[in-house]
């Protein structure tokens, strides 16, 4: 599965099955209360016709009206119907059983697709970020897709800067406080992302901002061909510490938010920044690898 396909559940079947059974269960509701009526009726009428056996048997069918013989020649014909709508609805009650059974089975199948489809959404997520990502922290990703090398896609000026565009949509900064202190909350800023992340996965035909033009569409297709081609699986762990190994800056550029190599931040070793915190909370200086550059850069937010 790419960064680009989120398992769905199976189309309008699965999601409109809950729908369905309710229908089924409300029709068959419907003929087991007729039926349930009809036999309540019956067996009221069965008991009149016994105790009128009873009387005739006590004081002789001379005491029984013509009305009360006529409910006696009926006897066999009420235990008749009466008998078969018994069978009729312990029919439905064996069809009602089997069908919660399997309303229970695809309910239990619905929701699996459901996790499995939430799932897939988060890890394309998660492979989308760290994809750009490496655009992000690695000057020699963005060289080597810059001219098509070790196996990547070759990509242009404008096509970079679209993934920048990309990039900053989904995994915004905080924006700095006003001067009165206020900020905007990390869930407006969140929820904000999780759009551009909903219209990237739905393709949407809108464009993105600061994304050189292209559209969500087209970033989708982009960054599939990207994740198609054979430069991220040709790296292996070995070679991604490799090259952090070659270089022990953690470069930051304030006003882009981008790697530059004009504002490097070294990296202390632990022990190092274990002692710069350790001086910082005495009033002494800033823990080195906590410092950002103060200069603001003079070119555009750019991968290029």
């Amino acid at each position: 599965m790419t960064t680009n396909d989120a398992k769905e559940p199976k189309g309008a079947a699965a999601a409109g099955a809950p729908a369905t059974a309710e229908k089924k269960e409300e029709k068959l509701n419907a003929y087991v209360e007729a039926v349930n009526k009809r036999i309540r009726t019956l067996t009221k009428r069965l008991a009149r016709i016994q105790a009128l056996e009873e009387k005739a048997a006590k004081e002789g069918e001379e005491a029984l009206e013509e009305a009360q013989r006529e409910s006696l020649s009926r006897k066999e014909l009420v235990v008749s119907m009466l008998g078969e709508l018994e069978a009729l609805a312990k029919s439905f009650q064996q069809q009602d059983a089997e069908e919660r059974k399997e309303r229970k089975k695809a309910k239990k199948v619905h929701l699996r697709e459901l996790n499995e489809a939430r799932e897939g959404q988060a890890k394309n997520a998660v492979r989308l970020l760290s994809l750009l990502h490496q655009f992000n922290v690695s000057e020699e990703v963005r060289a080597d897709f810059a001219v098509g090398r070790n196996g990547a896609v070759r990509l242009n000026v404008d096509k970079l800067n679209a993934l920048y565009g990309l990039f900053k949509a989904l995994a915004p900064e905080m924006p700095a406080r006003s001067a009165a202190g206020a900020q905007p909350g990390l869930e407006a800023v969140s929820e904000k992302a999780a759009v551009h992340l909903q219209k990237y996965f739905d393709r949407k035909d809108e464009k993105v901002p600061a994304a050189a033009g292209m559209t969500y569409k087209g970033l989708n297709a982009l960054v599939k061909s990207i994740a198609d081609c054979a430069y991220f699986q040709a790296r292996s762990d070995s070679e991604a510490q490799s090259d952090l190994d070659k270089n022990p800056y953690v470069v930051v550029d304030t006003a882009a938010g981008i790697p530059s190599e004009d504002y490097p931040v070294p990296v202390p070793e632990p022990a190092a920044a274990a002692e710069g915190g350790d001086k910082a909370k005495e009033g002494g200086e800033k823990a080195p690898w906590v410092a950002r550059a103060g200069r603001a850069a003079t070119a555009a937010p750019s991968w290029a």
